[in-house]
């Protein structure tokens, strides 16, 4: 909203309500009597000053409306507060003149004067120190206003700059996460050096939002998600040479996946992870075999068809995690949380999933051939269908009968004393 003195229309309609006053003042006559009251408390010099003082504000309001008109009133700051004073000093000088007086013709001369023996002149005094204190506090409040103004200005474009740079540096690592060597070219090949500063600094900018702009930081959540879904596959993946004097080389490759692969799991799911339960991570189908996720949070994360062969997941949050149809033979999963967790149709033959918690988990029509359960907690665990040749589960929390007859359970499974029966009555072993 405009304020009054700015209206381009003020001169005009000021002048119309001082003429409009001046005429009912004098249909009623008033206007003697006013004129003849201040004539009385101020004299003629004091009407002409009030009449020059008004005149100066006037002029101060119009300097204003100049400004305001030309976009300067921001900008010009020190011509603003010059303008400013030139409104309010005459008004105060006038308040200070005349409120005193008004003050005294209201409420009377003789009460005052005779109960506390105080002169015209001292009355008049007392009045204009406790107007002065008044417009020195409104000027203090003004001035702490101006002051609230001006930081929270500053502040708001602080603000603009940091968003400014966020955004700068936003852009410029989803471009390098997208670098390539030999672009063009037959030998065009993925830049690893550049993606791993891009996904750093993508990570970096996520956990600096992660208290201020959440919703940036759920759009590198889903970057970072997507890179893994394109980028996870079998064939971007990384050779390690490992020493081992007893064979015949002195040691082998080991296949694992790109570092960029690596760190983008790592900033996602990793000790200082940018993405929360609620984001409820999708990455299905990703080849992420033999990577190194211990400690890790999937909590709620899609993973189904995934590819965690060979991968290290020992201590790693899966609970309400779907893998249903995933890839977990020779995983390492000791002490892992997979409470709930919809392990339908995965392999995991040969995994090792010793203090592993699988309490009401479903590892319907599961593949657990050789793995090793040794005091996992499989309380209220769905086993139908379930593959548990040579499977160890002799030394298994939480397990009925119920459960175990829904199985497959064979004549090489180990069981607990009180179920051994059913491994004597088991099915014959496979090849």
């Amino acid at each position: 909203m405009v304020p009054f003195w700015k209206h381009e229309d003020f001169p005009f309609w000021a002048w119309l309500a001082g003429f409009a006053a001046q005429a009912l003042m004098q249909a009623h006559g008033l206007w003697p009597v006013v004129f003849a009251f201040a004539t009385e408390r101020i004299g003629t010099v004091g009407l002409i000053v009030t009449g020059i003082l008004f005149a100066v504000s006037a002029g101060g309001i119009a300097e204003l409306q100049r400004l305001s008109k030309n976009g300067q009133s921001r900008t010009d700051t020190l011509t603003t507060a010059i303008a400013w004073a030139f409104v309010l000093i005459p008004l105060a000088a006038i308040a200070l003149q005349w409120i005193p007086e008004i003050q005294i013709a209201v409420l009377g001369e003789d009460p005052l004067r005779d109960s506390a023996r105080i002169t015209i002149p001292e009355l008049r005094d007392q009045y204009r120190n406790t107007l002065m204190k008044i417009l020195g506090g409104a000027v203090v409040l003004a001035g702490l206003f101006v002051a609230w103004q001006r930081t929270h200005a500053a502040l708001k474009a602080v603000e603009a700059t940091e968003r400014g740079q966020v955004t700068e540096r936003f852009t410029r690592a989803i471009e390098h996460i997208g670098a390539i060597h030999g672009a063009g070219t037959q030998k065009e090949r993925p830049n690893i050096e550049v993606r791993l500063g891009g996904i750093y600094a993508l990570a970096q900018i996520a956990r600096e939002a992660k208290d201020t702009d959440d919703n940036l930081r759920m759009q590198i959540v889903e970057i970072l998600a997507a890179y893994l879904r394109e980028n996870a596959t079998p064939s971007a993946k990384s050779q390690r040479w490992i020493t081992d004097d007893s064979l015949e080389k002195g040691g082998f490759y080991y296949d694992r996946p790109r570092e960029d692969v690596q760190a983008t799991l790592n900033a996602l799911v990793g000790r200082q992870c940018i993405s929360e339960t609620s984001d409820r991570l999708s990455l299905w189908g990703g080849y992420f075999a033999g990577t190194e996720l211990g400690r890790t949070n999937f909590k709620s994360a899609r993973l189904a068809g995934c590819s965690f062969r060979d991968t290290f997941l020992a201590n790693a949050t899966l609970m309400n995690t779907s893998l249903h149809h995933a890839d977990l033979r020779d995983a390492v999963l000791r002490w892992a949380e997979l409470g709930m967790a919809i392990l339908k149709g995965a392999d995991l033959r040969s995994a090792v999933m010793d203090w592993c918690g699988l309490q009401g988990a479903d590892l319907s029509d599961s593949k657990l051939q050789r793995a090793s359960l040794a005091h996992a907690d499989m309380t209220n665990a769905k086993l139908l269908n379930a593959n548990m040749q040579n499977t160890d589960l002799s030394s298994t929390l939480g397990l009925k009968r119920e459960q175990l007859q829904q199985a497959k359970i064979y004549k090489s499974t180990k069981l607990p004393p009180e179920f051994a029966d059913l491994a004597e009555n088991g099915l014959d072993d496979e090849e």
